[in-house]
């Protein structure tokens, strides 16, 4: 699996506030398949890497997505560490 942040940013808007906050894209890739994961994050810190790197990996080595297919959105649910 390669991973990286991408270089742009995204902006994120609270919506009760109004106020904007730059995300950062995590990537990663398995390199053979093609199979690619993003995840929007508030930093680049070792935290929120670990964080990319253990979502990505919960992703692509899941069966529906050795399979090819696309994981439902309770599926990526299940992922979250917050």
């Amino acid at each position: 699996m390669q991973t990286d942040y991408a270089g742009q940013t995204v902006a994120v808007i609270d919506p009760a506030t109004g106020v904007i906050f730059p995300a950062q894209i995590f990537v990663a890739v398995l390199g053979a398949s093609h199979l690619t994961f993003a995840f929007a994050s508030f930093s680049q810190k070792l935290p929120e890497w670990i964080d990319g790197q253990v979502r990505g990996s919960v992703f692509s080595f899941r069966p529906t997505a050795a399979a090819g297919g696309v994981a439902s959105e309770s599926q990526m649910r299940s992922t979250d560490h917050a």
